[in-house]
């Protein structure tokens, strides 16, 4: 592994939040000050098809990545764009039996408003 793919797969892994490309290249420019974004995106495609991280694809705004490999589901708020994880069990079967076919993989993103927006709509 590079020295580019250890600090952007350090930076990942240490945040609490699914951050985007922009928002790494700007914590790994604190550590290597000569990366280029596109060294960014090129390393981000390459940690993700090594099954290193998970790209999470946003239907408004730029895409996101994720540590967290085990299965699970994300909760995106539609106001604010907050992202969060939700644990719902492993639906792989469930979906196979509904669908008809064997589901290989499956990508859940649930859409809601969060707290913090609903009560920026009660004020």
């Amino acid at each position: 592994m590079t020295r580019q793919q250890e600090t952007i797969l350090a930076i990942i892994e240490t945040s609490e939040d699914h951050l985007t490309a922009d928002e790494i290249f700007t914590k790994a420019r604190a550590v290597l000050p000569s990366i280029a974004l596109a060294t960014i995106y090129r390393n981000l495609s390459q940690l993700t098809k090594a099954g290193r991280i998970r790209r999470i694809t946003m239907q408004r705004g730029p895409d996101r990545f994720d540590k967290t490999l085990a299965r699970h589901e994300h909760l995106i708020c539609t106001e604010c764009g907050a992202l969060s994880d939700a644990y719902l069990g492993d639906l792989q079967e469930f979906l196979s039996a509904k669908a008809g076919v064997t589901i290989l993989d499956y990508e859940i993103n649930m859409r809601y408003i969060c707290q913090q927006c609903r009560q920026k709509r009660r004020k």
